[in-house]
């Protein structure tokens, strides 16, 4: 809310080392949801996590545009660039290729 507040009064949020404190601040949120997600896997699509699922589908979608401190950070973190949908995709597409 307080952030919301700040951002319609203009304010511009920025770290010195050039990343958004909203990035950052979802970044942290997406690692402490990895770190702690429930047992059967509750996914990011559910109501409760949208936001962090939209804030994933943007870093995948826009990876090209992220700085290289930002890409850096979700490396470490474990970040998955692919969604399972596209890894499973690539998996069967690459046996396709050694039967064929």
């Amino acid at each position: 809310m307080q952030v919301e507040l700040l951002n319609k009064a203009g304010f511009i949020f920025q770290s010195p080392t050039g990343i958004s404190v909203e990035w950052m601040a979802l970044f942290e949120q997406w690692k402490d949801y990895k770190e702690h997600k429930t047992p059967h896997r509750q996914t990011l699509k559910t109501t409760k996590y949208q936001h962090l699922y939209k804030w994933v589908w943007r870093q995948r979608k826009n990876r090209d545009k992220l700085s290289t401190t930002q890409v850096e950070l979700l490396n470490k973190a474990g970040f998955v660039w692919h969604s399972a949908h596209e890894v499973t995709w690539m998996d069967r597409f690459e046996q396709w290729k050694e039967y064929y």
